[in-house]
């Protein structure tokens, strides 16, 4: 149920989605459901490397989920100003939201705690967001990539299962790779975006 407070609410989710899977629509419609009347905000990652586990730049990643999550595309921002968490709630903080409900898979609540803990700290950087409510609440599902465990305080915890996706990239499965896409992801899509993962992959990646 959603909560609405005095002043702006925003419920916010920050991923990597390399690539962009049907887990994690589960974990947007869960977003949405959460919200309810309140505004919703889903932030990509911008990091990109050439190990395999980010092989997906920040252009091509937004391109994809706006593609592919129905119903979600005008909530996705992407941009090199919010590559951190901080630096996204700055954003929301900036645009005048008083509330914030930071949203993670269900499984990693209690890794997100630093998200309340560091309100209205200022970061080496500067970047500092103050919110005079602070939530870090569970979508109903799990992170949809939870074997992922490296870097979460920079990227909120959602790989959500990309490794397997990019498994079955390397390995060449398509059609394995195409059931980790929501239903009823085109024959195009699901080529452009198989294409996409396979060729910036190194050879012989294996995931964690």
């Amino acid at each position: 149920m959603s909560i609405v407070l005095p002043g702006k609410t925003v419920y916010v989710s920050f991923g990597r989605f390399q690539p962009p899977t049907k887990g994690h629509l589960a974990n947007f419609n869960g977003l949405a459901r959460a919200a309810g009347s309140n505004d919703y905000r889903i932030y990509l990652s911008q990091t990109q490397d050439a190990k395999g586990d980010n092989p997906l730049s920040a252009d091509t990643k937004a391109y994809f989920m706006k593609k592919l999550m129905n119903g979600h595309a005008s909530h996705i921002y992407s941009g090199s100003q919010w590559n951190v968490v901080a630096k996204c709630l700055q954003h929301c903080m900036k645009d005048g939201y008083k509330h914030l409900v930071f949203m993670v898979g269900s499984d990693r609540v209690n890794d997100f705690q630093w998200v309340k803990r560091s309100n209205g700290n200022t970061a080496k950087d500067g970047t500092r967001y103050y919110f005079t409510t602070v939530e870090v609440r569970s979508t109903g599902e799990r992170d949809a990539d939870g074997d992922d465990k490296k870097d979460k305080k920079a990227t909120g915890g959602f790989a959500i299962s990309g490794t397997k996706l990019r498994v079955y990239a390397s390995l060449g499965d398509k059609k394995s790779f195409a059931k980790g896409l929501p239903t009823g992801t085109s024959d195009r899509i699901v080529t452009e975006l198989y294409d996409a993962v396979r060729n910036n992959l190194p050879i012989g990646y294996a995931g964690k």
